[in-house]
């Protein structure tokens, strides 16, 4: 037999071309190593994924509110013909834009801030599963140390991790698809608490109304008292009227602000607790991970084949 394996590996390749049918039967004379290693490659890989934690999605769906400016009423321009036209392609510019822009801020550091807390970074950063016997995170104790409530030693001596790494998390964790034809906006969060999940997503929707509401309501009383006075300081009756439609179309501003609380994006579908798991994809992982681990294994085999027949060609 190891004449034979030996004669083989001599003749693997010839005038530098190779011999596929040698090839084969070579592997063929390794299939004990090649079975074992990927008996060991099963066993490691369904090791690997069985201790995967479970990953649950939540999701949003909300619609946004643009309200049509009343700015060519409000200073008695008609509306119909050429200024009709101007504002109805304002308007709709001015709508695609506005979406846009909702879509950038649910995104950015500086709504994300106003977002952030301790238990949201906690869960982001330093959680590794989730209970659901308990409904309670399992907190990566090399991260957090929940007996002291303090973070371990991050990077840069760091006391906590940063908002921009947490930022980071966040996008990683949430994902914002927008129909275009629609302008419908569909939200998930994917975490290993459903319940972490769907009260991330609740936490922004109701702070970007929030936020959203109560920048609205300053600026329109910034633009009051600013219109007031402008009110006191003019002598003409046309232009006291004209200020004074501004004046009450703001206040209209305040009044629909105040009584909306869904103010920038009205809620279609809210969160919920997703009570089926959302990934990993155990079994495609592991028919992907195995395929490759066998065509390695094959690789390896051959590589190995042909490095003994050209020890055996030099010797």
């Amino acid at each position: 037999m190891q004449l034979n394996t030996m004669y083989n590996f001599k003749n693997f390749i010839v005038n530098d071309e190779v011999d596929f049918k040698i090839l084969f039967k070579n592997i063929v004379e390794q299939k004990k190593i090649i079975y074992i290693c990927i008996i060991i490659s099963f066993l490691i890989t369904s090791l690997f994924l069985f201790l995967l934690p479970n990953k649950y999605t939540s999701k949003l769906v909300i619609s946004p509110r643009v309200e049509e400016s009343s700015f060519f009423d409000s200073i008695g321009l008609p509306s119909s013909g050429i200024f009709s036209g101007i504002a109805s392609s304002n308007i709709d510019s001015s709508k695609t834009n506005s979406i846009s822009e909702s879509i950038e801020i649910l995104k950015s550091l500086a709504f994300f801030d106003i977002l952030i807390n301790e238990d949201v970074t906690i869960g982001l950063m330093a959680t590794k599963g989730w209970s659901q016997k308990s409904n309670t995170l399992i907190i990566d104790k090399s991260k957090y140390d929940i007996s002291s409530n303090k973070w371990k030693k991050l990077k840069n001596d760091q006391t906590k991790p940063s908002l921009q790494d947490v930022h980071i998390e966040y996008l990683n964790t949430i994902n914002i698809l927008r129909d275009k034809s629609t302008n419908i906006i569909t939200i998930t969060a994917t975490h290993y608490s459903p319940y972490f999940a769907r009260d991330l997503l609740k936490d922004l929707i109701f702070n970007i109304n929030e936020t959203s509401r109560n920048d609205d309501i300053r600026n329109a009383e910034e633009s009051i008292e600013y219109l007031y006075l402008q009110v006191e300081s003019t002598e003409y009756i046309e232009v006291k009227n004209l200020l004074l439609n501004l004046i009450q179309e703001q206040v209209q501003k305040i009044m629909i602000a105040k009584s909306t609380p869904e103010y920038v994006f009205k809620i279609i579908e809210p969160p919920f607790v997703s009570e089926y798991k959302s990934g990993p994809q155990r079994i495609t992982l592991f028919i992907l991970i195995n395929i490759i681990s066998v065509a390695l294994i094959l690789l390896l085999s051959v590589i190995r084949s042909f490095v003994i027949s050209r020890n055996l060609e030099n010797n």
